[in-house]
């Protein structure tokens, strides 16, 4: 399968989007899973240390930086305030009901802020 779409094409599975990974501070890394037709991304958010993960709308962009040689890198980093993007629980199963009982609007399982989780320890830190 090289794609799939949701809600007429509104949302955009990606086989290919574990090569698009952002890191933000705290140890969180942003995988973009489905693609939003306004260039955002419904993002899986977690700590590879801890067994919880959330659920995103982000931005993760692109950037290729010249390695020299004539060699380029493909990288991707985290292109939102995250005190400005929502988190949407930490169940992709809940996400995806929410979304199909409503045509792709998950707005009802906003759960706090991208910052907040910023802020969190990880768990077994103090």
């Amino acid at each position: 399968m090289s794609s799939a779409t949701l809600f007429d094409g509104a949302w955009r599975l990606s086989p290919a989007y574990w090569h698009r990974q952002g890191s933000l501070d705290g140890g969180l890394t942003v995988t973009p899973v489905f693609d939003l037709p306004d260039g955002r991304s419904i993002c899986w958010v977690h700590r590879w240390r801890e067994q919880v993960s959330h659920w995103a709308v982000c931005r993760v962009a692109e950037v290729i930086t010249e390695a020299g040689h004539g060699i380029s890198v493909r990288n991707h980093e985290f292109a939102d305030d995250p005190a400005e993007v929502w988190l949407y629980g930490t169940s992709l199963a809940t996400l995806l009901e929410v979304a199909l009982d409503n045509g792709g609007d998950i707005v009802s399982l906003r759960s706090g802020r991208l910052a907040d989780l910023l802020h969190s320890r990880p768990a077994g830190e103090s």
